[in-house]
């Protein structure tokens, strides 16, 4: 069994229980709201809507960000998941640099489909309301970093394990089928699909998750990708902050149509094909067989010729003669293990391969930028 393939037996059970988990815990608040007037209590408290601190995160929102940052964090203590594969590694200048070129353009996109949604009337009333929540206070913006850790955790996380078996291009798409697999399997999602608002509230979502699977694929950081994630949040809730829903159900000529909001999963879909076609193209046909150039020098041997006896004159006699002494063969140092970077590899699965960590192989080819591989650089292996 390959090396990756051993890491993803050992992960399967933690994005399993992660999947569970979230399922129970969905029922159990969709029960409670459907219950009697103590469990609807217990379900306002959880909600916020019932006993709330203003501007921040109810106790549902802060049970459901420690889930989110809770396992995975426990996967990496345990050793079963590298933090290589989480893009949990330092961003080097110039994947700032590309961060936030990327951030501008992502912003400028995002804005321009919620200047052209909001032009056609009133928003729902329900749009976005703990972005809009957190967004209306000083004291609840810095909030906006920690749900964005929180989703960007989880979302890689359960990218992780498909990355493992299959490279990290198709484990990104296998990625955002479990994680949307999760989120459609909880009842209130589907409760919220037949509310004013619902279609958009998932479309963006939808159009949020395919974007940022995206800029990771585009950069291959996580922490960039919080950063990022925080910042397109904030730019939709201060967008609808400016343009407030009304207190009134809007007339029928009033209603907005989710169309924008739909057309902008389409434009996030074709924008994740883009970013991870390129690299993920050589697993659609038969991939060539990665070189391994071993460096095996031919191990010379030394043997002292046996001594010659000075020619004398008359014979003497001699001792018994001795054996001649034996070839002794110089022991070779033991070369080390080289490999040459070839089109479509990433440094976790190099890493993966050949059993050994991200952090030594980086260490050891002085590697500050991980998504800077050159096809044909040559590595050393560990």
């Amino acid at each position: 069994m390959e090396p990756s393939h051993r890491e993803a037996l050992g992960l399967l059970p933690w994005v399993t229980f992660s999947w569970l988990l979230a399922l129970v815990g969905g029922v159990a608040l969709w029960l409670l709201s459907k219950g009697g007037r103590p469990a609807r209590s217990l379900w306002r408290f959880l909600t916020g809507e019932e006993g709330r601190i203003p501007n921040l995160l109810p106790p549902g929102d802060l049970l459901l960000a420690l889930y989110a940052l809770g396992l995975p964090y426990g996967a990496l203590l345990a050793g079963f998941l590298d933090a290589g594969a989480m893009g949990l590694h330092g961003p080097s200048w110039t994947a700032v640099g590309r961060g936030s070129l990327w951030g501008a353009g992502l912003l400028f996109l995002t804005l321009a489909v919620w200047q052209a949604y909001l032009r056609l009337g009133h928003p729902p009333a329900g749009l976005l309301r703990r972005s809009r929540r957190l967004f209306a206070s000083p004291a609840g913006r810095p909030l906006f970093l920690v749900w964005a850790a929180a989703e960007e955790v989880h979302w890689a996380f359960y990218r992780a394990l498909p990355a493992l078996l299959w490279g990290k291009e198709i484990g990104l798409w296998i990625g955002v089928v479990l994680l949307l697999a999760e989120r459609y399997s909880l009842p209130q999602t589907l409760a919220r699909l037949r509310q004013a608002g619902g279609v958009e509230e998932e479309a963006w979502h939808l159009s949020k998750l395919l974007v940022m699977t995206a800029t990771f694929a585009f950069l291959g950081n996580l922490w960039l990708c919080i950063v990022l994630h925080a910042l397109l949040e904030g730019a939709v809730a201060w967008r609808l902050l400016r343009h407030p829903a009304g207190e009134t159900p809007p007339s029928p000529s009033e209603r907005l149509s989710p169309v924008p909001p739909v057309l902008s999963v389409a434009v996030a879909l074709l924008l994740l094909a883009f970013c991870t076609w390129e690299a993920a193209h050589p697993y659609l046909r038969p991939a060539a067989v990665p070189s391994v150039i071993p460096l095996i020098p031919t191990p010379t041997s030394t043997a002292t010729p046996p001594p010659t006896p000075p020619a004398t004159a008359t014979p003497t006699p001699s001792p018994l003669p001795s054996p001649p002494p034996t070839a002794t063969a110089t022991p070779s140092p033991t070369p080390p293990r080289t490999y040459v970077v070839q089109k479509g590899d990433t440094l976790n699965e190099i890493a993966a391969r050949f059993g050994v960590s991200v952090r030594d192989l980086m260490e050891l080819n002085g590697i500050t930028d991980p998504t800077k591989l050159q096809i044909g650089q040559v590595l050393i292996i560990p």
